[in-house]
């Protein structure tokens, strides 16, 4: 079976917003560890922020401005991760929410609105 990579570009006006349970539930954040039981907290809320700043998307490609951020992941539709992503998207204009391919993505990262050319 072929493995592929997929992109994501993210409004900077979603940055603080919290994730989705499926997208939280993927990508785990640390709150806080307990030194004498070694306890793991998790972070209930997590935003998209968090999830950027943790390094588990890969690194960030921002535009010129900052009102973009394409992301890289591997998302599934078997766990829902992949369809709470497109939903975020629907009834919105690109690229706000877009799921991308690896082509797409270097496009964009290459267009007017990520070099402000």
């Amino acid at each position: 079976m072929a493995h592929y990579e997929m992109y994501y570009c993210i409004p900077s006006s979603a940055f603080n917003s919290a994730v989705g349970d499926k997208i939280k539930g993927l990508y785990p954040i640390v709150e806080s560890v307990n030194e004498e039981t070694e306890e793991i907290t998790y972070k209930s809320a997590p935003t998209w922020y968090d999830i950027i700043m943790s390094g588990k998307v890969g690194a960030p490609r921002y535009s010129h401005d900052r009102s973009y951020v394409i992301i890289k992941g591997e998302w599934s539709m078997k766990d829902g991760v992949l369809t709470e992503l497109m939903e975020l998207g629907y009834s919105l204009e690109y690229p706000n929410f877009s799921i991308l391919t690896k082509t797409e993505a270097q496009e964009l990262a290459n267009s007017n609105t990520f070099t402000g050319e």
